[in-house]
């Protein structure tokens, strides 16, 4: 579950960024659509897709992204939007007419955003799912389909240039052509297309093969899937598929020659309002109005000048800079954090303590006496320290937090591990557990369990993570001798 939450996290700090650019895109589009090459502007759309799923990337100043004024010399760290803790507070007081003195609690939030994290995934398995059973839907109904033998296979073939066996299928099961698989793409036509038509329509599917947009689309698709909650990124892959087409037209229309782009053009406009009720990865614009875009694309095509061609390559570098790096900014020293939150919270008075140093936390047993001390040596490996106990001996948590596990765990019979937030874990070897179940929250100094025999006789052996890290727990816990 924590995992499932931190990624829900990443991806929403990857969706704001991408929205930005989504919304850069779209304005050279509408500013520059006719000017730019097709093809160097369809690489706008492959930055966005690097943006939208690889959460790691190059840090750097020189970017359009870093506007966060910095505050603090030589100390650099990535920006992040959301975080699971947006700020560290070790004490708060709020004194007001309408609110008493209380201390904040992650536990809410971390709550939320496990529930949230839920929603997302589930949807995400809704839409795989639906498009598995489309799938396997299409799969049946193709299956009576007849391999064409036409010659103009080949012809196609020698105009494209193109070496590789490309099947074609002919059935009365769809009304537009379209291209099927991704190890081995077929194209698949409607009986009764012959002639100059067919010849046409295999010049624009064996295009598609040819630029393997039977691989990007799908790709493109999976990823919008994973960002379902934004309805840019949906927008962007509905644009994205009617670029692919346009470039398409084009490039059969260059290796025709443009005396046949009228022919052409009527091919398309035959197929207007027949739409397959096929995957939505493999939906290929055959919409009245994609159909009226393409088609005046194609009547009013030349060949990109010069000019504009450099004139594209600049404008993807540029969004390529900007937007597949991530930016770097410094960090914000206390005093901005603290007048930044009262900035946001606007109350009577406000006292914020900002924790400076590392958290203290109690003994979780009665005893100070360590039996064995943290060391992360090979030949003396031990991640944690191993506290003298008593059996039966009453455990307490160290601080609030969430059960993310309880069972078996290396050498260890039984061990349980405690999610802070913030990004810190307490784990607790050699104890019972009778009532505490996954994602039960505790408060800090609740009792989690019984010391339980060890054959190195009765001990509470304590690790704490930070940021997924082993620390030294003697550097955290406060002993009273």
């Amino acid at each position: 579950m924590l995992f499932i939450r931190e990624l829900f996290i990443a991806v929403l700090n990857m969706s704001i960024v991408a929205t930005i650019m989504i919304i850069i895109i779209f304005a050279i589009r509408t500013l520059l659509m006719h000017r730019l090459d097709k093809k160097v502007l369809f690489a706008l759309w492959c930055v966005l897709l690097f943006r939208l799923a690889c959460p790691f990337s190059i840090s750097t100043d020189f970017t359009f992204m870093n506007i966060v004024k910095n505050g603090e010399e030589n100390n650099f760290v990535n920006m992040k939007y959301i975080n699971d803790d947006l700020i560290t507070v070790s004490r708060v007081e709020i004194i007001s007419n309408e609110v008493d003195n209380k201390a904040i609690n992650n536990d809410d939030n971390t709550k939320a955003k496990s529930i949230l994290s839920n929603i997302w995934l589930f949807f995400i398995l809704v839409i795989f799912t639906y498009n598995m059973v489309m799938h396997i839907i299409i799969s049946s109904k193709l299956k009576l389909a007849t391999r064409h033998k036409s010659k103009k296979i080949q012809e196609v073939k020698d105009i494209l240039k193109i070496k590789t066996n490309i099947i074609v299928y002919e059935t009365d099961q769809i009304v537009s052509p379209f291209v099927l698989g991704v190890i081995k793409p077929r194209v698949y036509v409607p009986v009764g297309i012959e002639g100059a038509r067919l010849k046409y329509i295999l010049l624009h599917e064996f295009v598609h093969i040819k630029r393997l947009d039977y691989i990007l689309k799908p790709i493109f698709y999976i990823v919008s899937a994973i960002h379902w909650f934004n309805p840019f990124v949906w927008l962007a892959f509905r644009y994205m598929s009617r670029d692919i087409e346009i470039i398409c037209d084009e490039s059969v229309i260059k290796a025709i020659g443009r005396k046949y782009r009228q022919g052409y053009a009527h091919t398309l406009v035959s197929f207007a309002t027949k739409k397959n009720k096929i995957i939505p990865t493999y939906n290929n614009c055959y919409g009245i109005i994609d159909l009226t875009i393409r088609v005046k694309n194609i009547i009013n095509y030349e060949n990109s000048s010069l000019r504009n061609k450099i004139l594209s390559i600049l404008i993807v570098i540029f969004i390529a800079i900007n937007f597949a790096m991530n930016p770097c900014f410094k960090k914000h020293d206390d005093e901005y954090f603290v007048n930044d939150f009262k900035k946001t919270y606007s109350m009577s008075y406000i006292n914020v303590n900002i924790e400076k140093h590392k958290p203290t936390y109690n003994c979780p047993v009665s005893s100070s006496r360590v039996t064995q001390k943290y060391c992360l040596d090979k030949e003396h490996h031990h991640n944690g320290i191993d506290i003298f106990s008593t059996i039966g001996e009453s455990v307490k948590v160290i601080d609030s937090g969430r059960v993310i596990y309880f069972g078996k765990y290396g050498k260890y019979k039984s061990i349980m591990k405690i999610d802070h937030g913030n990004g810190y874990q307490s784990w607790y070897g050699g104890i019972d557990n009778r009532e505490l179940q996954l994602n039960d929250y505790v408060s800090k100094g609740q009792i989690i369990g019984n010391i339980i025999y060890s054959g190195l006789g009765p001990h509470l052996h304590l690790s704490i993570l930070y940021n997924g890290e082993f620390v030294d727990p003697t550097e955290y816990i406060k002993f009273d001798n």
